[in-house]
């Protein structure tokens, strides 16, 4: 940088140079946010935009699969062609000014189970705790009771043991209380290949209604030897119904419900086949009071 002067009047001040200054500029380089895993069923279609982090910069989108799910290029809006997954990228090009940016989901496509009704349904009491002996077509689970021996008090950061069967999804959880109304109480994420579980402080849209049962079975959690926590586990339509065996089981899920909903997933998978992305509702049936002597 160098410096001139001019004017009329400029021998009447004593102007002394500095020495030049130079300076680098660099290109700036920015980030992509507000890109979330979805979840969808066939019959769905929506729109998600990415966050630029410098205002006025464009993105385009693109889909990994268009057979599976197209993009519009310039609004992010996906309209859902059949089941599957895909990936959904979302990129800022480069310019002399800027470095470019990617950012990408993981959109799950699943067919909308046929009893289960509208997502924003909210299943009544009597409707999510529908007993296993009084639906026709019941099966259960032929494998003896699961058993995982985890060996510690810490369940932060869990992640779901056979996590290569398991794609990104979420689900609502519910939680059924004696006296209360069951409502949604969290969301229950899996994404590269961690889980976890977030609080709703007022969920507005409800949940949906779990549908038939498809089977039974029942699996432990072992922290050391004779330390068991034991639960029932109702495969359904659209989710599956965890009930504590005893207090001490209902105290334990009180306290570590993500690892009792991961274990629970993992017994989804193992004995039931069914794809992650299909649970969208995972009922905790704290609804029978038990006795301490349990």
């Amino acid at each position: 940088i160098s410096s001139s002067y001019s004017g009329d009047d400029i021998n009447n001040y004593s102007i002394t140079d500095q020495s030049s200054t130079g300076a680098d500029i660099t290109k700036a380089s920015p980030t992509i946010s507000g890109l979330s895993a979805q979840s969808k069923y066939l019959d769905e279609s929506y729109t998600l935009e990415g966050i630029p982090s410098i205002s006025g910069l464009s993105i385009n989108y693109s889909s990994s699969d268009s057979n599976i799910a197209s993009v519009d290029s310039s609004t992010g809006a996906v309209s859902i062609l059949t089941t599957g997954t895909s990936t959904i990228t979302a990129s800022i090009a480069a310019t002399s000014n800027y470095n470019a940016a990617t950012a990408s989901y993981i959109l799950t496509i699943s067919t909308r189970p046929a009893s289960s009704g509208s997502p924003s349904q909210v299943a009544a009491d009597s409707a999510i705790r529908t007993t296993a002996s009084s639906a026709s077509g019941t099966n259960s689970s032929n494998s003896s009771n699961g058993t995982t021996n985890v060996g510690s008090d810490s369940y932060a950061g869990s992640s779901i043991n056979n996590s290569a069967q398991v794609v990104s999804f979420s689900a609502k959880v519910v939680v059924l209380r004696p006296e209360q109304t069951p409502k949604a109480e969290g969301v229950y994420e899996f994404n590269n290949e961690e889980s976890k579980l977030d609080d709703i402080a007022n969920d507005s849209e409800g949940f949906q209604k779990l549908g038939e049962i498809i089977g039974i079975t029942e699996y432990s959690i072992e922290i050391k030897a004779d330390d068991l926590y034991n639960y029932t586990l109702e495969v359904r339509d659209g989710g599956i119904l965890i009930k504590p065996a005893n207090q001490k089981s209902l105290l334990f899920a009180e306290n570590y419900r993500t690892k009792v909903i991961d274990t629970a997933m993992e017994e989804v998978q193992k004995n039931f086949g069914i794809p992650s992305f299909q649970i969208r509702t995972i009922v905790l049936d704290f609804y029978k009071r038990y006795t301490q002597a349990n």
